[in-house]
C-alpha cells in the first residue's frame, strides 16, 4: 500500500489543480426549535416554518434541480430520543421531524444537511 502526502497540489502547468466529481453540501442548518426556531448556523436556508410540534420545514434560498435530493438530519439533545427524520417536500423545501423516547413528536435541537444539484 502507498501513502501520498502533499502540502500543495498543482496542475501539470503549475497552476491550481482542477478537482472533478466533487459534490459539496448544498444546504445545512443547526436549529433550536424549542427557542422559537432559533437558527444557530446555516447555509442556503432562507427561513423555517413550524408545521407542528417536532415538525419543521426548512426553506432553501437556492432551490435544487429536483425534489428527490438526499436530505439527512441528526440530533444530540438526549440519548433517549428515538431519532430524526428528514424528507424533501419540493426542490426548495425539506421537512425535519424529531421524536422522543416515547416515540412522540418533540421539539429538539437539530443539525441537518442536503446534498444534490442546484437548479
Amino acid at each position: 500500500m502507498s501513502t501520498l502526502k502533499a502540502d500543495t497540489i498543482q496542475s501539470t502547468g503549475g497552476g491550481a489543480a482542477t478537482l472533478t466529481k466533487q459534490h459539496a453540501l448544498k444546504a445545512h442548518a443547526q436549529v433550536e426549535p424549542q427557542n422559537d426556531l432559533q437558527i444557530n448556523s446555516s447555509f442556503n436556508i432562507s427561513s423555517l416554518t413550524d408545521q407542528s410540534t417536532g415538525s419543521t420545514d426548512f426553506n432553501m434560498t437556492s432551490a435544487l434541480s429536483a425534489s428527490n435530493f438526499s436530505s439527512f438530519a441528526n440530533n444530540s439533545e438526549s440519548s433517549q430520543d428515538k431519532g430524526v427524520f428528514s424528507k424533501a417536500q419540493s426542490a426548495s423545501v425539506y421537512r425535519v421531524n424529531t421524536r422522543n423516547a416515547s416515540d412522540s413528536f418533540t421539539d429538539r435541537r437539530v443539525s441537518t444537511s442536503q446534498a444534490g444539484d442546484l437548479a
